[in-house]
């Protein structure tokens, strides 16, 4: 994990992993954001002076303490064009899962399955009319089947 400022002087965050042979692949790369500034340890006062805010050029100081010039931010897009990495990758740092967050109380399989198109249609205006996705109306759907099912077997 690392920052620093593309040709407009934008700062920028970014992802890479050692590719064992002494060059790194960058895998990320987009706006710096304040999490990721706080994931690189960075206090709230260097985040604001970062992104906005305070004017004044306090030093930097990253999380094992080392104080980072201006002489360094200078020189360091240049050492990374000639592959040269300074500082050792830090701790990965995952607070939750990746992807879209949960909206059901119990864990699901993803099941796929094909259908005519008027089924698919129907399933669709019923979602519509009862203002669902069309997912949560063929669940709904599903158990209903599935209850008759066996209503029907232990009649």
């Amino acid at each position: 994990m690392a920052i620093d400022y593309d040709p407009k002087v934008r700062l920028v965050e970014m992802i890479a992993f050692d590719a064992g042979n002494g060059s790194m692949i960058m895998y990320h790369a987009n706006n710096a954001q304040k999490k990721f500034l706080r994931e690189l340890g960075l206090s709230e006062r260097d985040i604001r002076r970062l992104i906005g805010g305070d004017d004044i050029m306090d030093p930097i100081t990253t999380a094992d303490g080392t104080v980072v010039t201006e002489k360094m931010l200078d020189q360091w897009p240049a050492d990374v064009e000639h592959g040269v990495y300074h500082g050792s990758p830090g701790k990965v740092v995952t607070r939750r899962r990746f992807g879209r967050p949960r909206t059901y109380a119990e864990p699901m399989d993803t099941v796929t399955l094909r259908v005519t198109a008027d089924t698919l249609h129907e399933a669709e205006q019923l979602a519509n009319h009862d203002n669902v996705s069309r997912a949560t109306m063929l669940r709904e759907l599903l158990d209903l089947g599935l209850k008759e099912k066996r209503r029907r077997m232990t009649a």
